[in-house]
């Protein structure tokens, strides 16, 4: 049985991984060499799918893969799928082994399968697919709602797409459902609530990762629960499932709509320079009446608002089309500059009538949570960061993944603290 403590140290693997003459460590063997599918060592090391490997001399993590040969490429990638899952664990906080599902968290949203969520199907584990019943249930020929095809490029900006879905989507092979599986991760830039948006970082290099989450300046802030989406007219609503925009033809006499939209919060430092700021929504329609309407933000608890900007809506809408409104900047800016604004407080985006007819109405979180509303903002951070919180340029190198033929080749930066 393999001591990965000697083997680390007869061949050096952490003076090369120090030196940055490797990345990581994958070793082939024989059945009952006793490698585990996954596990690391070095500072701060954490289960990925087997025990953290103490009393090394690693200076940053080291992945640790372990292949059989008397395996092929499929049972490769559930090594690798292994590993995804419990570094995505880590960031998130939730397994999909639970056996429960966690509708309100991205990893968990992710991973929801039809037995443990009905009609809330995501991408499944890598074990369950969206319409497993048991473990390894590739071949399933059951057709369930999913929303797998809502996930990859499209997270955080999600549509509330689903399909009806079985394995004739991955070719009905085990091979077939792990690339699947993988070509949905998540991919886009920026960080949603503090976490990058981009999951195969976390997967190649997570002590980089966490540490560009924490200096991205490209941020996404989802409404979080229904009472912050919400309408105001001749009453209030905060728990449809959808917000209006426009006139209330249900109040007699009618009265304008106020959409609110509460982002709760905000991590933008202060004295920023917001470069870039609106809200992403997505359309339930169809809907082809002219609205003007106005925006304007404020920072809560505090009533005062900023300036606004005007919103005419002329095109035609059709359901589960993301969009955005318009630009607000100049709105934002005059939170952040605001002598009560900290990080951390809740930002208000408010959407009036102006003038047209009828109303449009937009996904509320209550329809389906991953398609609501989002504050995206740019910006450029003032203050000075932590010496320790941007490596030299000079001391950075770039690092590669390759997975097998076909498939695809994932580079990240790594910079060495």
């Amino acid at each position: 049985m393999i001591n990965y403590q000697t083997v680390i140290a007869q061949y050096q693997v952490c003076e090369k991984l120090n030196a940055g003459t490797i990345d990581e460590l994958w070793l082939w063997g024989g059945p009952y060499f006793g490698y585990y599918e996954a596990n690391m060592a070095g500072p701060n090391a954490f289960s990925t799918n087997g025990p953290i490997i103490d009393g090394t001399t690693c200076q940053r993590q080291l992945n640790i893969m372990g292949f059989n040969y008397e395996r092929a490429v499929g049972e490769m990638l559930e090594d690798l799928a292994h590993r995804t899952e419990g570094t995505m664990a880590k960031i998130y906080g939730y397994t999909p082994y639970s056996g429960v599902a966690n509708l309100n968290n991205p990893w968990g949203r992710f991973t929801a399968y039809n037995k443990i969520a009905s009609n809330q199907s995501g991408c499944g584990s890598i074990h369950y697919p969206p319409n497993g019943t048991n473990d390894y249930d590739w071949t399933n020929t059951t057709t369930v709602k999913s929303f797998c095809e809502d996930w990859n490029d499209k997270y955080p900006l999600m549509r509330g797409y689903y399909s009806s879905l079985n394995c004739d989507a991955w070719g009905c092979s085990a091979v077939g459902w792990k690339k699947y599986w993988f070509s949905h991760l998540p991919y886009s830039a920026g960080t949603t609530d503090g976490k990058l948006n981009n999951w195969w970082a976390y997967l190649v290099d997570y002590e980089n990762a966490t540490a560009q989450a924490s200096t991205s300046n490209l941020q996404y802030f989802k409404i979080k629960n229904g009472i912050d989406d919400k309408n105001t007219s001749c009453g209030s609503n905060a728990t449809a499932s959808e917000i209006y925009l426009g006139m209330d033809d249900t109040c007699k006499p009618s009265k304008p709509y106020l959409a609110t939209f509460n982002f709760t919060g905000v991590a933008i430092p202060k004295k920023s320079k917001i470069t870039g700021a609106y809200m992403s929504f997505t359309q339930d329609g169809p809907y082809n009446n002219p609205l003007q309407l106005s925006i304007s933000l404020s920072l809560s608890p505090f009533a005062n608002s900023t300036s606004s900007v005007s919103w005419d809506l002329t095109n035609s809408w059709t359901t589960l089309t993301r969009d955005i409104t318009p630009d607000f900047t100049a709105q934002l800016q005059q939170v952040i500059d605001s002598p009560y604004y900290q990080i951390g407080k809740t930002v208000v985006v408010k959407v009036n009538y102006v003038s047209g007819t009828g109303h449009r109405s937009i996904f509320a979180y209550e329809r389906y949570s991953p398609a609501a509303p989002v504050l995206v903002v740019e910006y450029e951070a003032t203050t000075s960061p932590s010496p320790t919180a941007i490596p030299s340029p000079n001391s950075c190198q770039t690092k590669c993944l390759f997975f097998p033929p076909q498939f695809r080749k994932f580079c990240l930066k790594h910079c060495p603290k």
